[in-house]
């Protein structure tokens, strides 16, 4: 189902329960600690965990904020999509492997032009949200045939409900709004569907560098090249030798 119209009162409800949660859970403890004046090693695991989850919320308040803001608004560059999810990837790895999480990606080389910390901040908000849905995640990033538009797609694969149980609705959380607010920053379409045994979020990227614009900007950067290898000698092969390929992961 396409993403909704989100109003102003969804957001504050979810930030409101995402502070409400952790702070009944700390007022509880705090009231059998007084009862008992003393505190057992869980109760403490359980106030720094309910901490964890204010300081995330706070966080993910201060990033809403930071997208409209129009004093933090960066310039958009051309930008290695699958690069970007790449490197988000790796950097999120152990926090996921921590949680249990598996991911497998399958990416193809795709060029968007975007605001390079926005795009981060949309991919690390996509595998927030993800990794509180399923403990399996497949990637995907591709192009679509009409429009050409780069098309990531993220799958999180559920446990099938048993005869007679409902599956498990997905939560229109903090996560979750942070991950909209951030795409319609971007202008970036997102869609997700749901199914008993899985949730699939669609994300298209309206502002794709179709691959005839990509080779005629490689073909035109190499010329550059050869003309500066005229003037700078052993410094343009050097470089070329040194300039990344991508291919399929």
């Amino acid at each position: 189902m396409p993403v909704e119209t989100d109003p102003a009162a969804g957001l504050a409800r979810a930030a409101g329960t995402a502070l409400a949660m952790p702070l009944v859970a700390m007022a509880t403890l705090l009231r059998g600690i007084r009862s008992r004046k003393t505190v057992t090693n869980a109760e403490l695991e359980t106030l720094d965990d309910a901490l964890a989850q204010i300081r995330r919320t706070a966080l993910r308040c201060q990033q809403l904020g930071w997208l409209v803001d129009s004093s933090t608004q960066e310039p958009p560059q051309r930008l290695a999509l699958d690069m970007v999810v790449q490197e988000v990837l790796r950097n999120q790895q152990a926090a996921l492997q921590t949680h249990g999480v598996e991911v497998h990606r399958y990416l193809q080389p795709v060029e968007v032009e975007g605001a390079p910390r926005l795009i981060t901040r949309l991919l690390e908000s996509v595998l927030e949200w993800a990794s509180g849905q399923g403990r399996r995640i497949l990637v995907k990033l591709g192009m679509r045939q009409w429009p050409a538009n780069a098309l990531l797609a993220v799958r999180i694969v559920r446990a099938k409900p048993t005869a007679g149980q409902a599956a498990p609705e997905a939560a229109d959380d903090l996560s979750w709004h942070l991950l909209v607010h951030t795409a319609r920053a971007l202008g970036v379409h997102a869609e997700r569907r749901i199914a008993p045994d899985a949730i699939t979020l669609m994300l298209d990227f309206p502002d794709t560098v179709s691959p005839a614009e990509a080779e005629a900007r490689e073909a035109s950067e190499s010329q550059f090249a050869g003309a500066e290898d005229s003037q700078f000698g052993h410094l343009g092969t050097f470089f070329a030798a040194e300039s990344p390929s991508r291919g399929k992961h």
